[in-house]
C-alpha cells in the first residue's frame, strides 16, 4: 500500500491538475469537526499529525487524500498519507462518501468547513488506472512469491492487456488537447483496466485446502427461480460451480416449513409448486436429494424461537406461546414490520420445536440442523424511559419470580440493576437449557447430525443483548459448528472478532464465520477480502444467496478467485481430508525444494501420514501426534515461505483432527464435557470396526471395550485390560521415544548432507 501511495504521489507531481473536462460532483458535505471526535452522522477532517490512522472506530467510512488533494485509498479505516488528510464519516454522512473512488479530486475549505469531491472523467480515470495497474502487478507478485496455485498464463495475459490499455491511455492523456472522443476512449480504457485488475485480484487470491464454504439460502430468493425441478437443479449447479460445499437452507421460517409436515403448514411461498414425479410437491426433498448428488451438504436453517411476522403467523403457533416486549406487545417492532417470538421458558414451546426438528430429521436427509434465532429479542436499558426488552407473559413472569423467590411485578423489579441481573441470568439459562434439550434428543435420532448455531460474535453482547451464552454451549459440548454473524464493513474488526471467537472455542467445535458485505451495501471486493479473512479460521458463511447468485462480479470473485481450487469440509471423511492435504503439500515440496535430502525427508513423512488409518478418534490421535512432529521440523526447509505454508497447512489439519477427536468422543459417549474436566485419551478406548455399528455409551473417562468382546477373549487381552495404567505408561513412552528418533535421524541427515556438499566444493 505504501508503494502504491508513493507511486500515485510521484505521478501527481508531474500531472498538471487542471481539470480538462466537465467534472461530476460525487460528494458535498459540511464538516462537523476538525481533528475532533467523530459522533453519529458526523463528517470529520483529520490532518496528518504523524499518526498512521485517524483513530475513529469501525462503524463509519473513510477516504485518504494525499498532499495533491487526490483520493488514494477508501475503506472503513484508511492510512494517513504523508502530508495529506483523512475524511472520516459516520451514519448519513458516510453514504455518499462510500461512492468516492481512488483518483477523485477533493476540495476542502477549513474556514467554511465544507468539502466537495469531484470526479474528472480524464484525470480521475488516469489516476485510478495507475492505481489499478500497480495493484494487479502486486497481486501477481504476491501469488508468485507465496507459491499460490493459480493460472499463471491467464494472469500474465491480463497483465499484458492492462499494460497495453494503460499505454494507450497515457498517450491520449499526454495530448495537448483532449476532445470528446478522446475523453470517451480514456474512460472506456479505465473501465477495461479496472475489470482486468479485478480479474487478476480474483485469480491471485489465496485459497484454502480445508474450509467450510457455506451460504445462507432462502427458497426462491435468487434470480434462479425454484418453482420447478429444473430451477432447483440450475441453482444447485450454480452453487457447485462457484465452489460452495454447504448450504444453510431456510427450512423453518415465519412458523412454516419449506417442506411437507404433519406439524406445520408449508410456507405459502412454496405451497403450490411441484417438482416432478420423484419429488411431487416437496421442495425440501427435491433440493436435498439433488444437492447430495452434487456433494453439497444441506443444513436445515431454522428460525428456532422466531414465530413469524406481521404477514405470516402459522396456525400451529398458540397465542399463549408468544412473549411480549416490555411495552406488553407480542409483535416486536423492527424494520421489517415486526416479529413474533416464542417463549423459551415454556416447556410446551420446547416440545413443539423439538417435534418439528425431529420430524425434519426423520423425513429428510439433512447433513445438519442450524439453530438460528436461538435467543430472545434484543434489549436496551440505556434509556429507562424507553426500555427495549422481551420475554414477558403470565407464565414466564411466574416462572421467573418462583426461580428467585421474588414477589411483585417483573417489569417494575428489573428497573433495579440487581433484579435485572437475575432476569438476564434466568433468560440465558432458558436458552442454554433449550439448546441442551434439542441437541440431546436430536443426537438420539442421528448421532452424526451436525448441530450448529447462529450467534452474535462478541460473547458479551451475545449474553447481555440476546441472552445467548454460546460459550457455555461450546464448553459443554452441545454444538459441532458455531456460526457467529460478524457483519461489519471493517476487515480489521472482522479479523479481530473471528480470531477471538476461534481462540475461545479451544478446539471444542468448528467455526464458520458469517459475513454480509454485499448485503450491507459494500463491494464484491470487500466480500472477497472478508472470505479470505474468515477462511483462516475454518471457513465462511455468506449472507445471503441473493447477494451472490446473479451478480457476475460476485460469482467470478468466488469461481475464479477464492474458491477456484478444491477444498474439503472439515466434516468430510477424515481419510479424504488427510489425502487432500498431503497431496497438496507433496506437490509443493516436489516442485519447489531442490535439496534432495530435505525433499525426501518430508515426502516420506507425508507418505507415512497418508498411509495411517483414520477411522476413529484413537487413530485420529495417532495421526495428530505425527502431524505435530512434522510441524516441528518445518524449520529445516530453507525457504521461509514454503516452511510457513507447510506449517500452516499441517496446523490446519492438526486443528481438524483435534476437534474431530472431541466431537466424536462426545457422540460415542466416551467424553461428557459437562462432567469431565479433561478430555480422555482417545487411544485408551477400543472402537468398533467401520462396518459395524457404533458402540453403546461407555463410562466417561474410563478405558472400555467394545460389545463384540465376550467370554472367549484370550488371556493376553484380559491381562492387558487388568493393568490399563501400565499400558498407558508404555504407550506414552513410545509416543515420546518415536518422535525423538525421527528428530535425531533428521538432524543427522541434514549434517551429513552439509558435510558432503562442502567436500564437493
Amino acid at each position: 500500500m505504501k508503494k502504491l501511495l508513493l507511486t500515485i504521489m510521484i505521478t501527481c507531481i508531474f500531472i498538471p491538475f487542471t481539470i480538462k473536462a466537465e467534472s461530476t460532483i460525487i460528494y458535498s458535505e459540511q464538516i462537523d469537526s476538525v481533528d475532533g471526535e467523530r459522533f453519529e452522522n458526523y463528517l470529520v477532517y483529520y490532518s496528518d499529525k504523524g499518526l498512521d490512522v485517524s483513530g475513529a472506530n469501525v462503524w463509519g467510512y473513510e477516504v485518504a487524500v494525499d498532499q495533491n488533494d487526490v483520493v488514494v485509498e477508501t475503506a472503513t479505516n484508511v492510512k494517513m498519507p504523508d502530508g495529506g488528510f483523512i475524511l472520516s464519516a459516520h451514519g448519513t454522512k458516510k453514504i455518499g462518501l462510500m461512492e468516492v473512488q481512488i483518483g477523485d479530486i477533493v476540495d476542502v475549505d477549513l474556514v467554511a468547513k465544507t468539502v466537495e469531491i469531484v470526479r474528472d472523467p480524464i484525470q480521475s480515470s488516469y489516476l485510478r488506472s495507475l492505481s489499478n495497474k500497480d495493484k494487479a502487478v502486486a497481486g501477481y507478485n504476491y501469488a508468485i512469491d507465496n507459491y499460490l496455485i493459480f493460472d499463471q498464463v491467464a494472469v500474465e495475459y491480463e497483465l499484458e492487456q492492462i499494460d497495453l490499455a494503460f499505454s494507450e491511455m497515457d498517450s491520449l492523456y499526454q495530448s495537448a488537447e483532449i476532445d470528446e472522443s478522446m475523453e470517451t476512449q480514456i474512460v472506456t480504457l479505465a473501465y477495461e483496466i479496472q475489470g482486468r485488475t479485478a480479474k487478476v485480484t480474483y485469480m491471485t487470491t489465496k485459497t484454502r485446502t480445508i474450509e467450510v464454504r457455506a451460504i445462507w439460502h432462502r427458497p426462491n430468493a435468487t434470480d434462479i427461480k425454484e418453482d420447478t425441478l429444473q430451477g432447483i437443479e440450475n441453482l444447485l449447479d450454480k452453487f457447485k460451480e462457484l465452489g460452495f460445499n454447504a448450504i444453510y437452507l431456510e427450512s423453518f421460517w415465519n412458523g412454516f416449513s419449506s417442506g411437507r409436515s404433519e406439524i406445520l403448514d408449508t410456507h405459502p411461498n412454496l405451497a403450490s409448486f411441484t417438482y416432478g414425479e420423484e419429488y411431487g410437491n416437496d421442495y425440501l426433498k427435491a433440493f436435498i436429494t439433488e444437492a447430495n448428488k452434487r456433494d453439497i451438504d444441506v443444513h436445515a436453517w431454522v428460525h428456532t424461537f422466531n414465530a413469524g411476522n406481521s404477514t405470516y403467523l402459522s396456525s400451529a403457533v398458540k397465542s399463549e406461546w408468544l412473549v411480549e416486549n416490555y411495552q406488553g406487545v407480542t409483535l416486536h417492532p423492527n424494520v421489517y414490520g415486526g416479529s413474533y417470538y416464542l417463549d423459551p421458558s415454556n416447556q410446551e414451546v420446547l416440545d413443539f420445536v423439538l417435534e418439528m426438528l425431529e420430524e425434519m430429521m426423520q423425513n429428510y436427509d439433512f447433513a445438519g440442523i442450524q439453530l438460528d434465532y436461538i435467543r430472545y429479542y434484543d434489549n436496551n436499558f440505556s434509556n429507562l424511559s424507553e426500555i427495549r426488552d422481551s420475554g414477558y407473559n403470565t407464565n414466564a413472569n411466574e416462572l421467573f419470580l418462583d426461580a428467585y423467590d421474588l414477589t411483585g411485578d417483573v417489569r417494575t423489579l428489573i428497573v433495579d440493576p440487581s433484579y435485572r441481573a437475575m432476569w438476564f441470568e434466568w433468560r440465558q439459562n432458558n436458552i442454554t437449557n433449550a439448546v441442551k434439550y434439542f441437541v440431546s434428543n436430536l443426537r438420539e435420532i442421528n448421532p452424526e447430525i451436525i448441530i450448529s448455531a447462529d450467534v452474535v460474535g462478541d460473547i458479551s453482547s451475545a449474553r447481555n443483548t440476546y441472552m445467548q451464552d454460546w460459550l457455555t454451549w461450546v464448553k459443554k459440548g452441545y454444538i459441532d459448528l458455531l456460526c457467529p454473524m460478524i457483519y461489519t464493513s471493517s476487515n480489521t474488526r472482522l479479523d479481530s472478532v473471528s480470531e477471538t471467537v476461534f481462540n475461545q472455542l479451544e478446539n471444542n467445535t468448528f467455526l464458520s464465520s458469517g459475513i454480509a458485505a454485499v448485503y450491507q451495501g459494500d463491494t464484491v471486493e470487500k466480500q472477497l477480502e472478508q472470505v479470505v479473512i474468515t477462511a483462516k479460521r475454518g471457513g465462511t458463511a455468506i449472507f445471503a444467496s441473493q447477494n451472490v447468485i446473479g451478480s457476475s462480479e460476485a460469482e467470478k470473485s468466488l469461481k475464479d478467485g477464492v474458491y477456484r481450487n478444491e477444498a474439503i469440509s472439515p466434516f468430510e471423511d477424515m481419510a479424504d481430508i488427510v489425502n487432500l492435504v498431503m497431496n497438496s503439500l507433496e506437490n509443493l515440496i516436489s516442485e519447489n525444494i531442490s535439496d534432495s535430502t530435505i525433499r525426501k525427508m518430508f515426502l516420506d513423512h507425508f507418505d507415512d501420514i497418508r498411509n495411517m488409518e483414520v477411522r476413529n478418534p484413537g487413530e485420529y490421535q495417532e495421526v495428530y501426534d505425527k502431524v505435530r512432529f512434522v510441524r516441528t521440523i518445518t524449520p529445516y526447509i530453507a525457504d521461509p515461505i514454503i516452511s510457513g505454508i507447510v506449517n500452516e497447512d499441517l496446523g490446519s489439519l492438526e486443528h481438524v483432527l483435534d476437534v474431530r477427536i472431541t466431537r466424536e468422543l462426545i457422540v460415542l459417549g466416551y467424553f461428557n464435557p459437562e462432567v469431565d474436566t479433561l478430555r480422555p485419551d482417545a487411544t485408551s478406548f477400543e472402537y468398533e470396526d467401520e462396518d459395524n455399528d457404533t458402540p453403546d455409551d461407555g463410562d466417561n473417562g474410563e478405558t472400555t471395550t467394545t460389545d463384540t468382546q465376550n467370554e472367549d477373549t484370550d488371556s493376553s487381552t484380559e491381562e492387558t485390560l487388568e493393568n490399563p495404567d501400565e499400558d498407558n505408561d508404555n504407550l506414552n513412552l513410545v509416543q515420546i521415544i518415536v518422535p525423538m528418533i525421527f528428530l535425531v535421524t533428521t538432524i543427522l541427515l541434514v549434517v551429513i548432507n552439509i558435510i558432503m556438499k562442502r567436500r564437493k566444493i
